[in-house]
């Protein structure tokens, strides 16, 4: 946390960065996903995973895949599944603190060559017409907007493509919308992922109206009994 507390926040779109560390200033959500970025280097350090494939789903302004991606360098390959309209700038704002970083962006169901080391941007229209391997997936407060049914697709799409030793970073309240699962447990991982860590997040700590809960999952071949994953 301490290295990427010193790497500053990036001054693209000119942000409010409110808050005083050592004479270093950030913004107050910036410092949020530096949090996150320090608990997914701590698991990949612990898998010994040094080139890691990251997968962002729904990374809005790209915040998070910016600071992994600033953190390992051409050791990662970032892939970024978005709408296209928060893609678009989502794309202004890594291209701008990346600029001499190769990028891809998959915009049709047409395969695509992703760039090993680079950033890729996939329409999370056609998402599912291509299927790569990750180690990391990451889902920060959107499939809470999502009808069950897409939730579910997701998930079945990151079961189906992540590593074997890959993790799932799953930061995500109750449903918000119509369609919506109605809890946390609700949503519908298979028996394949332990549950490495569970936090319950009180609203402040992520700038939201409700409660979040952190799940950090990690893929397993031995299949795990769901109900009591559910319970704790």
């Amino acid at each position: 946390c301490r290295h990427l507390l010193d790497m500053g926040q990036p001054q693209a779109g000119t942000p409010l960065k409110d808050i005083d560390i050592n004479g270093q200033r950030y913004g107050s959500l910036y410092l949020y996903f530096i949090s996150l970025a320090a608990e997914i280097i701590r698991h990949l350090d612990a898998t010994g995973i040094t080139h890691p494939r990251i997968l962002e789903i729904g990374g809005g302004y790209g915040f998070l895949t910016g600071l992994l991606k600033a953190y390992f360098g051409a050791r990662a390959t970032m892939f970024s599944m978005e709408l296209p309209e928060s893609m678009m700038l989502q794309e202004w704002y890594l291209r701008s603190i990346f600029p001499d970083v190769s990028t891809c962006f998959k915009a049709t169901e047409e395969p695509m060559i992703f760039q090993d080391d680079g950033l890729n941007f996939i329409n999370a229209n056609v998402y599912e017409s291509q299927d790569f391997e990750f180690d990391v997936a990451i889902n920060i407060i959107s499939m809470c907007e999502m009808t069950g049914e897409v939730a579910t697709k997701y998930i079945g799409y990151v079961e189906k493509n992540i590593s074997a030793d890959g993790i799932f970073l799953f930061v995500n309240s109750y449903g918000r919308g119509h369609g919506s699962v109605t809890d946390v447990p609700e949503y519908d991982f298979d028996e394949y992922w332990t549950l490495a860590d569970a936090t319950p997040l009180y609203s402040f700590e992520v700038a939201q109206a409700s409660e979040m809960m952190r799940l950090l999952l990690k893929r397993t071949s031995r299949r795990q009994n769901r109900e009591t994953r559910r319970f704790l």
